[in-house]
């Protein structure tokens, strides 16, 4: 196996660990890009090379993926790593107290703007899939992030009645 190739094995890999559902998804998606073969680059150098290197676990750095997107304001790439956090075991409030650090070096909008929209479309998403019992489930976001979770086509019915039905947090 070349060194090309050994490195774009062990990004798919890494980014098997991260979210092993979408995996294919991501790969594919730079097919019909202007530039197909950074898919392949993007693997081989930030999974393959960089989230491979040693010094820090997988949880360490989509922590730390975390914060510096959310420190340049990049919500787009936040959704999956604020996920892959989650998926490697972060919970919910160690991802917002890790935003809030954030108010520190990049300022409230970027914090804000991450807590409220990019946060709360990860957890929502994440409450679609599991869609088990609505109210238990949703109870824990509210409390976490202090808003009404993002509204998108999902198993969960009348979510908004839901959510009005819990009792007030503290």
């Amino acid at each position: 196996m070349s060194r090309c190739e050994d490195h774009y094995q062990k990004g798919l890999d890494i980014l098997a660990r991260i979210d092993k559902d979408h995996v294919e998804a991501i790969v594919n998606s730079f097919k019909d890009s202007p530039a197909p073969d950074l898919g392949r680059l993007a693997v081989e150098f930030n999974y393959g090379q960089i989230f491979s290197r040693p010094g820090l676990d997988l949880k360490s750095r989509l922590l730390a993926a975390v914060a510096g997107l959310t420190a340049i304001g990049n919500t787009t790439q936040l959704k999956f790593y604020i996920n892959g956090a989650l998926n490697v075991g972060w919970t919910e409030e160690e991802i917002v107290e890790v935003i809030m650090q954030m108010i520190i070096y990049a300022g409230f909008p970027h914090a804000l703007n991450t807590i409220f929209k990019v946060a709360a479309e990860v957890s929502h998403s994440r409450l679609c899939q599991k869609a088990v019992d609505p109210i238990c489930i949703l109870r824990p976001t509210i409390l976490v992030f202090g808003i009404k979770p993002v509204v998108h086509n999902c198993a969960v019915a009348e979510e908004e009645a839901l959510i009005d039905r819990l009792p007030p947090t503290e």
